[in-house]
């Protein structure tokens, strides 16, 4: 089992999250507990900024599932977050139910 040094700080990072033709955010992880999304290519206007309060449980090391409810719209997200891999697994269900499966790549930005 590895211990805590093999782990990959992501409190006071940001990593890249890249679903490809589809969307694109910068994704800083402010705390144990928030993050805030900056989108760079998708639904969302460039640059335009939101944080959520997350909870966020490690799976093993360097692997995380995360879930959050955006509080504007209701919709709702979980994630599987393998920063090992770098590959980023999206569940939405939207404020409309409609449901969304994403995959992409998690890279390091800052």
């Amino acid at each position: 089992m590895a211990d805590q040094s093999d782990r990959i700080p992501v409190v006071g990072r940001t990593f890249e999250h890249n679903f490809g033709d589809v969307l694109v955010f910068h994704v800083r992880y402010e705390s144990d507990n928030s993050m805030t999304y900056t989108a760079v290519k998708g639904s969302s206007e460039p640059g335009a900024q939101d944080t959520f309060q997350r909870e966020m449980t490690e799976l093993r090391p360097n692997v995380y599932m995360l879930m959050w409810q955006d509080a504007d719209d209701g919709s709702t997200v979980t994630q599987i977050e393998d920063f090992e891999r770098q590959v980023v697994y999206s569940n939405v269900t939207t404020s409309d139910d409609v449901f969304v499966s994403l995959t992409g790549t998690l890279k390091p930005v800052a």
